[in-house]
Protein backbone atom coordinates (compact mmCIF):
# COMPACT_ATOMS: atom_id res chain seq x y z
CA UNK A 1 0.00 0.00 0.00
CA UNK A 2 2.62 2.41 0.75
CA UNK A 3 4.25 1.66 -2.48
CA UNK A 4 1.34 2.26 -4.16
CA UNK A 5 1.16 5.95 -2.13
CA UNK A 6 4.40 6.78 -3.25
CA UNK A 7 3.69 6.18 -6.64
CA UNK A 8 0.81 8.28 -6.14
CA UNK A 9 2.51 10.78 -4.80
CA UNK A 10 5.34 10.95 -7.48
CA UNK A 11 2.70 10.87 -10.31
CA UNK A 12 1.07 13.83 -9.06
CA UNK A 13 4.02 15.92 -8.26
CA UNK A 14 5.57 14.95 -11.64
CA UNK A 15 2.78 17.45 -13.45
CA UNK A 16 2.82 20.83 -14.09
CA UNK A 17 1.81 22.62 -10.54
CA UNK A 18 -1.31 24.85 -10.57
CA UNK A 19 -2.15 25.96 -7.11
CA UNK A 20 0.15 25.75 -4.01
CA UNK A 21 -1.45 26.62 -0.88
CA UNK A 22 1.40 26.91 2.58
CA UNK A 23 0.76 25.97 6.03
CA UNK A 24 0.75 28.26 8.46
CA UNK A 25 3.11 26.08 10.44
CA UNK A 26 7.04 26.16 10.13
CA UNK A 27 8.59 23.11 9.04
CA UNK A 28 10.53 21.15 12.04
CA UNK A 29 13.93 21.16 11.18
CA UNK A 30 16.08 18.07 11.40
CA UNK A 31 18.11 19.15 14.48
CA UNK A 32 15.32 20.42 16.46
CA UNK A 33 13.90 16.94 16.23
CA UNK A 34 17.04 15.14 17.05
CA UNK A 35 17.50 17.41 20.27
CA UNK A 36 13.56 16.61 20.77
CA UNK A 37 14.10 13.31 20.23
CA UNK A 38 17.26 13.39 22.91
CA UNK A 39 15.23 15.20 25.43
CA UNK A 40 12.45 12.47 25.46
CA UNK A 41 14.76 9.84 25.48
CA UNK A 42 16.71 11.03 28.56
CA UNK A 43 12.99 11.83 30.46
CA UNK A 44 12.14 8.60 29.55
CA UNK A 45 15.57 6.86 31.09
CA UNK A 46 15.10 9.40 34.28
CA UNK A 47 11.40 8.11 34.81
CA UNK A 48 12.77 4.38 34.23
CA UNK A 49 15.84 5.28 37.62
CA UNK A 50 13.12 7.10 39.76
CA UNK A 51 10.36 4.03 39.00
CA UNK A 52 12.61 1.69 40.04
CA UNK A 53 14.12 3.67 43.25
CA UNK A 54 10.49 3.96 44.71
CA UNK A 55 10.16 1.75 47.78
CA UNK A 56 7.85 -0.74 47.20
CA UNK A 57 6.69 -4.10 48.51
CA UNK A 58 5.13 -4.92 45.30
CA UNK A 59 7.53 -5.45 42.51
CA UNK A 60 4.50 -4.89 39.99
CA UNK A 61 4.80 -1.34 40.52
CA UNK A 62 8.37 -0.82 38.57
CA UNK A 63 6.37 -3.46 35.52
CA UNK A 64 3.29 -1.04 35.68
CA UNK A 65 5.42 2.27 35.53
CA UNK A 66 8.02 0.71 33.35
CA UNK A 67 4.67 0.01 30.60
CA UNK A 68 3.32 3.02 31.05
CA UNK A 69 6.44 5.00 30.27
CA UNK A 70 7.66 2.74 27.46
CA UNK A 71 3.58 3.59 25.98
CA UNK A 72 4.49 7.00 26.21
CA UNK A 73 7.83 7.23 25.10
CA UNK A 74 6.60 5.70 21.73
CA UNK A 75 3.95 7.87 21.28
CA UNK A 76 6.10 11.01 21.80
CA UNK A 77 8.43 9.86 19.33
CA UNK A 78 5.47 8.82 16.98
CA UNK A 79 4.41 12.31 17.24
CA UNK A 80 7.91 14.12 16.88
CA UNK A 81 8.49 12.09 13.50
CA UNK A 82 4.84 12.48 12.27
CA UNK A 83 4.57 16.06 12.68
CA UNK A 84 7.92 16.19 12.05
CA UNK A 85 7.33 15.26 8.48
CA UNK A 86 4.13 16.81 8.18
CA UNK A 87 4.33 20.75 9.65
CA UNK A 88 5.38 23.15 7.39
CA UNK A 89 4.25 21.41 4.16
CA UNK A 90 1.96 23.01 1.11
CA UNK A 91 -1.01 21.47 -0.09
CA UNK A 92 -0.02 21.13 -3.93
CA UNK A 93 -2.75 20.84 -6.97
CA UNK A 94 -1.20 19.87 -10.16
CA UNK A 95 -2.75 18.98 -13.72
CA UNK A 96 -3.36 15.35 -12.14
CA UNK A 97 -4.99 16.14 -8.82
CA UNK A 98 -4.05 17.01 -5.19
CA UNK A 99 -1.11 16.18 -3.20
CA UNK A 100 -0.40 16.86 0.63
CA UNK A 101 3.08 14.53 2.38
CA UNK A 102 2.13 12.35 3.85
CA UNK A 103 -1.37 12.88 4.56
CA UNK A 104 -3.11 12.77 1.09
CA UNK A 105 -2.70 11.99 -2.83
CA UNK A 106 -5.86 12.48 -4.87
CA UNK A 107 -6.06 11.82 -8.33
CA UNK A 108 -9.08 13.77 -10.22
CA UNK A 109 -10.96 10.43 -11.03
CA UNK A 110 -10.57 9.61 -7.02
CA UNK A 111 -12.51 12.82 -6.11
CA UNK A 112 -16.20 12.98 -6.28
CA UNK A 113 -16.45 16.45 -4.89
CA UNK A 114 -15.27 19.62 -2.42
CA UNK A 115 -16.44 21.88 0.09
CA UNK A 116 -15.18 24.55 2.08
CA UNK A 117 -14.95 24.47 5.82
CA UNK A 118 -14.77 28.16 7.63
CA UNK A 119 -13.47 28.35 11.21
CA UNK A 120 -14.06 31.77 12.44
CA UNK A 121 -15.00 33.28 15.81
CA UNK A 122 -15.80 30.20 18.46
CA UNK A 123 -14.69 27.66 15.84
CA UNK A 124 -10.90 28.97 15.26
CA UNK A 125 -8.01 26.49 15.18
CA UNK A 126 -5.26 26.59 17.53
CA UNK A 127 -2.33 28.26 15.89
CA UNK A 128 1.40 27.95 14.72
CA UNK A 129 2.07 28.96 18.64
CA UNK A 130 0.93 27.34 22.06
CA UNK A 131 -1.52 30.00 22.84
CA UNK A 132 -2.31 31.87 19.72
CA UNK A 133 -5.31 30.67 17.16
CA UNK A 134 -6.19 31.07 13.55
CA UNK A 135 -9.44 31.90 11.33
CA UNK A 136 -9.60 31.13 7.81
CA UNK A 137 -11.10 28.65 4.92
CA UNK A 138 -9.81 25.07 4.55
CA UNK A 139 -10.71 22.36 1.75
CA UNK A 140 -12.75 19.27 2.63
CA UNK A 141 -12.05 16.58 -0.24
CA UNK A 142 -15.36 13.73 -0.72
CA UNK A 143 -13.79 10.72 -2.36
CA UNK A 144 -15.43 8.14 -4.81
CA UNK A 145 -16.60 4.82 -4.02
CA UNK A 146 -18.13 2.94 -0.96
CA UNK A 147 -15.04 2.47 0.81
CA UNK A 148 -13.91 6.65 1.94
CA UNK A 149 -10.54 7.20 2.11
CA UNK A 150 -10.44 9.64 4.83
CA UNK A 151 -9.55 12.92 4.45
CA UNK A 152 -11.11 14.50 7.92
CA UNK A 153 -9.86 14.36 11.12
CA UNK A 154 -11.35 12.43 14.07
CA UNK A 155 -13.54 15.66 15.13
CA UNK A 156 -14.96 15.12 11.05
CA UNK A 157 -13.22 18.64 10.71
CA UNK A 158 -10.78 18.67 6.98
CA UNK A 159 -7.94 16.80 7.00
CA UNK A 160 -5.81 20.23 6.04
CA UNK A 161 -7.21 22.38 9.36
CA UNK A 162 -5.25 20.03 11.72
CA UNK A 163 -2.02 21.48 9.59
CA UNK A 164 -3.27 24.71 8.95
CA UNK A 165 -3.41 25.10 5.39
CA UNK A 166 -5.85 28.23 4.73
CA UNK A 167 -7.10 28.89 1.33
CA UNK A 168 -7.35 33.02 1.16
CA UNK A 169 -9.90 34.53 -1.16
CA UNK A 170 -7.22 34.74 -3.97
CA UNK A 171 -6.43 30.96 -3.55
CA UNK A 172 -10.41 30.02 -3.18
CA UNK A 173 -11.53 31.51 -6.29
CA UNK A 174 -8.25 29.69 -8.30
CA UNK A 175 -9.10 25.99 -6.54
CA UNK A 176 -13.00 26.80 -7.75
CA UNK A 177 -11.71 27.41 -11.47
CA UNK A 178 -9.03 24.19 -11.14
CA UNK A 179 -12.03 21.57 -10.22
CA UNK A 180 -14.32 23.32 -12.22
CA UNK A 181 -12.16 22.42 -14.86
CA UNK A 182 -12.19 18.73 -14.14
CA UNK A 183 -15.42 18.15 -13.57
CA UNK A 184 -15.93 18.38 -9.46
CA UNK A 185 -19.00 19.54 -7.74
CA UNK A 186 -18.96 21.58 -4.87
CA UNK A 187 -20.91 20.06 -2.07
CA UNK A 188 -22.52 22.30 0.19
Amino acid sequence: MQMFTRKKFKEILDARVLLTVESLHKPISVRKRKVLVYLVTVIYILGLVLAGQTKSDIRGNFLVLGFILTILYVLALVLIFWFGQTMGKALIITERGLAFYPVAAEKWDDIESYSWQEFKGISRLPGPTVFSSREGVCLRIFNKGIFQRSLESRSGNSIFATYLIFFSPEKIALAEQIFHQHGLKRKN
